[in-house]
């Protein structure tokens, strides 16, 4: 018998698959406890509308979050900061600081663990960060930090 699993089942499958049981696993067993649903037709053209549904969501997504990624592509960041005697910085810059601004450069938010940053940044000048949005998309910035 075809059923079309309604929640995972471990060592049958993932949520939509249509797996084939027998009959007395599935009305015994699976049917009653709403893990799948009996594979008729009407159901299967369900299930490969929600799976066209759910792919062009995650199309939408892609380009949105591809959208964001070229806003901030190639931006250079001013950040100040204190600087004491001989040129040398008071503190450090850290990935939540630099999210703040990239935020605030954005104009949405953006997570501290969207930074590739493996170390807070220690040294006047200019720094190379790597801002992941997704997978597969990357972006590098540069920060400038300089002198208040």
């Amino acid at each position: 018998m075809r059923v079309i699993l309604s929640r995972p089942v471990k060592g049958l499958g993932e949520t939509g698959a249509v797996v084939e049981v027998s009959e007395g696993y599935a009305h015994n067993y699976l049917l009653p406890k709403g893990l799948a649903v009996e594979a008729t037709a009407g159901q299967l053209r369900s299930l490969r509308r929600a799976d066209e549904a759910r792919l062009e969501k995650l199309k939408r997504e892609e380009l949105k979050i591809r959208q964001r990624a070229e806003s901030l592509a190639g931006t250079v960041i001013q950040v100040p900061v204190q600087v004491g005697e001989g040129g040398k910085m008071f503190g450090s810059v850290t990935s939540r600081e630099l999210a703040e601004v990239l935020s605030h450069k954005l104009g949405e938010k953006l997570d501290r663990r969207q930074l590739a940053l493996k170390e807070p940044l220690r040294a006047l000048g200019s720094h190379r960060v790597a801002v992941k949005f997704g997978p597969g998309v990357e972006v590098m910035v540069t920060v400038v930090l300089s002198k208040k």
